[in-house]
């Protein structure tokens, strides 16, 4: 064990569940430990704050894929996440 890691985490798992992530960190190269260490940091936490700002920008890009508002952006390489990032 790592000298700087020395808490334990503990979940509990069907025996299903268990050999998928053991699977996924081995076709990964990495043990369970670090694939769960890499997957909570990529993990983004949401704020009430930041879920009604997701979903104006989800609401004004479905509008601009149903044509019901023309948009300058929407006319060119019609790329959703490129709309989506000049909404935000």
């Amino acid at each position: 064990m790592s000298a700087g890691r020395a808490v334990w985490v503990k979940v509990r798992a069907s025996e299903a569940e268990h050999a998928e992530w053991h699977a996924k960190a081995r076709s990964a190269g990495l043990t369970l430990s670090d694939l769960v260490r890499r997957s909570i940091g990529r993990t983004r936490t949401w704020t009430v704050a930041h879920a009604k700002v997701e979903r104006e920008r989800t609401r004004q890009v479905a509008r601009i894929e149903t044509g019901r508002r023309p948009c300058r952006l929407f006319f060119g390489h019609g790329n959703l996440m490129r709309i989506s990032r000049q909404l935000a």
